[in-house]
């Protein structure tokens, strides 16, 4: 449950929280109508909240496209029970779940914002050294900072967040600059030595990991929301085991990471999450071939998660490259006939007791929003596309879904047969 109430001109300690403490977001709103800029600050319980009074309330407002993908973000991937919000932007609207908030751009010069800077910076180097104070379980342990410029988070504000020891690290970048700023956690005193996640949305800057401090090198979590042409992977990921690749070019940036640090892909990485739906990869050096041959090099893999479309056949010839111990695999595919045609390379490949003998839970699904592809006069969407001989020229989605539906119930008995234990999901 997240709190409805709408704040104003709200200064860090001007809400009053009452009852025992549960799970708290703290959010800084740096807004930034000129340079500098100025502060706001926002409260989130999460769990069961207690009763919180807050000053100024002010009207709900509609959320802007920047708003809802930010608060989508939030949701959905943030780690952590203790979470400090830090955002830097200069957009009039957010929302984060149930709460909107609106404030209006400051339009008056007469405001003293290098100042309110400076008094902001101060109380949040207070709040560190409280939270320096509290008990392990009751820290900051996870941070969330969200950048409109590429020089933001600045060098100052990393500093006064000199103290913490997050577990987890999360970085938007705005639609704008898609970059950010993190070269000063290398200079900070008390090194982030327990951080254990790394989540970038948004970030599209290729050398964005060669000015990468110290400290990521020890993740074992790394997620790339939405960011593209990540292609330098200069430092060791000793420790990855989950790596999750959203969008753009993923299949692109997966072969990267592969080709740039194997010994870590291919020897320590357990969990691999790929989505390509939006049509953006293999249009520079890699092709969808590349991938499957480095996908079959992650032998350590245990689990294996695919969504992908019909325009670069990543729904087709995939069975025989999967990594052989993986031990859950969920894949979700566009309609198109291609992959109702492979659909029999599954069930042969599941008639082998050999094959992932370790398999003990499968999914496959399709996109119910997806129209049929691959029909006869269907144009191809990509050089990677493939098409059958001789395909029928209309196809209903529905008579889609029931070939699709018998088919998958042949491949989910013949896993039954081999594997009576297995878990077998729709």
């Amino acid at each position: 449950m997240l709190v409805p109430a709408m704040l104003n001109k709200l200064s860090p300690f001007s809400a009053f929280l009452y009852g025992s403490p549960f799970s708290l977001t703290l959010r800084l709103s740096l807004r930034r109508p000129w340079n500098p800029f100025t502060f706001k600050f926002m409260a989130r319980w999460r769990l069961h909240p207690p009763q919180i009074s807050i000053m100024k309330p002010m009207a709900q407002s509609t959320l802007s496209d920047s708003g809802q993908a930010i608060s989508s973000c939030i949701q959905e991937t943030t780690q952590g029970k203790h979470i400090l919000w830090v955002a830097v932007d200069h957009t009039s609207q957010y929302g984060l779940g149930e709460m909107i908030l609106y404030s209006p751009r400051v339009t008056s010069r007469k405001r003293n914002f290098l100042n309110e800077n400076l008094r902001m910076i101060k109380k949040l180097r207070k709040f560190v050294k409280e939270d320096l104070q509290k008990a392990p379980s009751e820290r900051i342990d996870s941070v969330l900072l969200y950048a409109d410029y590429s020089d933001e988070p600045t060098t100052k504000l990393w500093h006064a967040l000199d103290g913490l020891a997050p577990k987890h690290l999360e970085l938007i970048a705005s639609v704008d600059c898609e970059d950010c700023h993190v070269e000063p956690l290398n200079t900070l005193k008390h090194q982030w030595n327990d951080l254990e996640s790394l989540t970038l949305h948004n970030i599209c800057e290729p050398n964005f990991l060669t000015r990468a401090p110290n400290v990521f090198s020890q993740i074992s979590s790394l997620t790339l929301d939405h960011c593209c042409s990540i292609e330098d992977f200069p430092i060791a990921l000793t420790g990855l085991k989950h790596l999750r690749i959203l969008e753009n070019n993923a299949c692109d940036m997966f072969g990267n990471a592969v080709d740039n640090i194997p010994s870590d892909m291919t020897n320590g990485l357990e969990v691999l999450e790929i989505e390509s739906t939006n049509g953006c990869d293999f249009a520079c050096a890699y092709d969808p071939q590349d991938f499957r041959d480095r996908l079959r090099k992650c032998t350590n893999l245990s689990e294996f998660r695919l969504a992908a479309s019909y325009r670069d056949s990543l729904d087709t010839d995939l069975a025989s490259y999967i990594p052989p111990f993986v031990e859950k695999l969920a894949l979700r595919f566009t309609r198109s006939l291609p992959f109702l045609h492979d659909i029999d390379d599954w069930i042969m490949h599941a008639c082998d007791r050999t094959w992932l003998p370790y398999l003990g839970s499968f999914q496959l699904t399709v996109d119910p929003e997806s129209r049929v592809r691959g029909l006869k006069g269907d144009a191809k969407s990509g050089q990677w596309t493939r098409i059958l001989e001789n395909p029928p020229r209309k196809l209903s989605p529905e008579a889609f879904d029931k070939e699709f539906e018998r088919k998958r119930g042949v491949l989910y008995a013949v896993l039954k047969s081999c594997r009576p234990e297995i878990d077998l999901l729709t």
